[in-house]
């Protein structure tokens, strides 16, 4: 079972660091969940609100205009820069596209992974590129990665998620409250991994580690350690 740190450790760092991916894994957990935002200029920064801290709009700024005035904040490449050091480092990256906005950042990504990582590397068997809209997911089917469905169905009609499923993926990544023997013995059925997030109450770590979810992601490493410890 894979523990991820939800956009790091943001309960003790800020989200979406280096600092907090560095001691989340100095914690004992096993990579991270965080997310990608296209900028202007065609790169992504680790950022999991459309918005910087001033407001300010990530897709209409270049990643040196906004590492300039926020240079806590990490591109793409800084966080793979440091991944790829990391022995055995897991990767949850999810694409943000909540409003299906079609300005290709899914070629995008797939590109700029393709150029980051090299092509033998263990970090590309490591990295699942996670998304709650199914036509990103589509769209990014033939770029070699493995695909992970996000969705809740407070966010997303029965329709489409009942789609996401159909899609060819390698995982879904439901919302723990949702997460129920019918719904892993499906997962089991298609042969897909079932992530979860985002898990920071101990009994829900400890009944979804009992059920034998394939991943949990959570702002505290030491509740989701402990769930998998005990036997």
């Amino acid at each position: 079972m894979l523990l991820l740190g939800h956009r790091g450790s943001p309960q003790t760092h800020l989200e979406n660091t280096l600092n907090g991916f560095e001691h989340a894994l100095e914690r004992g957990l096993d990579g991270l969940e965080t997310d990608a935002q296209p900028t202007r200029d065609g790169g992504f920064l680790i950022h999991h609100d459309p918005h910087l801290p001033d407001g300010r709009r990530i897709a209409a700024l270049t990643l040196f205009e906004i590492q300039r005035d926020f240079p806590e904040l990490p591109s793409l490449e800084n966080l793979l820069n440091w991944a790829v050091t990391q022995p055995n480092f897991h990767l949850n990256l999810e694409l943000k596209n909540d409003s299906n906005t079609h300005d290709g950042r899914e070629a995008k990504l797939i590109s700029a992974l393709e150029r980051l990582l090299p092509a033998n590397g263990f970090l590309r068997g490591n990295l699942v590129i996670s998304c709650f809209n199914p036509l990103s997911l589509w769209r990014m089917r033939s770029g070699g990665f493995k695909l992970g469905f996000l969705y809740h169905p407070k966010y997303l009609p029965a329709w489409l998620i009942e789609l996401g499923w159909r899609l060819p993926l390698y995982s879904v990544h439901p919302h723990f409250s949702v997460v129920n023997q019918k719904l892993l013995e499906r997962a089991e059925k298609r042969g897909l991994k079932v992530f979860t997030w985002t898990v920071n109450e101990k009994e829900d770590a400890e009944r979804l580690a009992r059920a034998g979810i394939d991943g949990m992601i959570g702002d505290y490493p030491q509740i989701l350690l402990d769930a998998r410890e005990k036997p």
